[in-house]
């Protein structure tokens, strides 16, 4: 009988290739690829996308609006909480972008006041399905506890953006006035401090200049009219026995 023939006597170029290659790879450690800076990968970028036609807001907005699968996959994270972080980077991103002159921090908030207006409205319909109220069927029912706190409450649930963005602000509000408070609190303690410390001030002045003041010319003819035993204090001055000489012959020859 003859021998078997060799079904692969040759081997195929490729897996010879892939096996010269693996040994190669063994024996030399792998090389890192160059580094390659973001401008330039940006600028690659760009020009891939200038080469199809689209510009890259157009892109943007294929790519987050086309239903094919695999597109669908690459951004499945970004309305989800596991990718809100880096959605919400964007998002700041194109705020700063657009807000960073005046005519387009103006579109941005009408844009942002549109969604608002517009995406979020009381439901319609009759109460207690709806918003309308007709006063020729409100009945005593309407204003119990019950029924105020089922109205704040669909209000809420139909307008979540406006509720927050209100309660928000009235946060705000009393945090500024808290501050405002501590400040003229301060201001005011301030203030009080200083003026005692002004009216010690000019109590100290005034011991200091009695002995000056009762220099005045008037005031001297009517202190010789007094005594020291008839009046201790006059118009404010103190009155001191005067222990010179010298002093005291003065006054009386004037």
């Amino acid at each position: 009988s003859r021998p078997a023939a060799d079904v692969n006597p040759h081997p195929c170029p490729a897996t010879t290739f892939s096996v010269a290659s693996q040994q190669n790879t063994a024996k030399t450690p792998t090389r890192r690829a160059p580094h390659t800076s973001k401008g330039t990968k940006l600028a690659t970028i760009c020009g891939h996308i200038e080469k199809l036609r689209p510009t890259p807001k157009s892109f943007i907005t294929a790519f987050l609006q086309h239903s094919a699968i695999n597109m669908a996959f690459c951004r499945r994270f970004w309305g989800a909480e596991t990718g809100w972080k880096s959605t919400r980077g964007l998002l700041d991103a194109m705020q700063g972008l657009i807000c960073s002159h005046v005519e387009g921090k103006k579109l941005w908030h009408e844009w942002v006041l549109k969604q608002i207006v517009s995406k979020e409205k009381p439901s319609r319909g009759v109460y207690p399905e709806g918003g309308y109220i007709s006063s020729t069927a409100i009945t005593q029912d309407f204003f119990m506890e019950d029924a105020r706190l089922a109205q704040n409450q669909k209000l809420t649930d139909t307008m979540p953006f406006l509720y927050h963005l209100v309660q928000d602000k009235i946060h705000t509000y009393d945090l500024d006035d808290k501050a405002m408070d501590n400040e003229d609190g301060r201001k005011e303690a301030c203030s009080e401090a200083d003026n005692d410390e002004f009216a010690m001030q000019d109590a100290s002045f005034a011991d200091e200049s009695n002995i000056e003041e009762v220099q005045d010319p008037e005031l001297k003819k009517q202190l010789l009219a007094l005594s020291e035993q008839d009046v201790n204090i006059f118009e404010g001055y103190g009155l001191v026995k005067n222990i010179n000489p010298a002093h005291s012959k003065q006054i009386c020859a004037d």
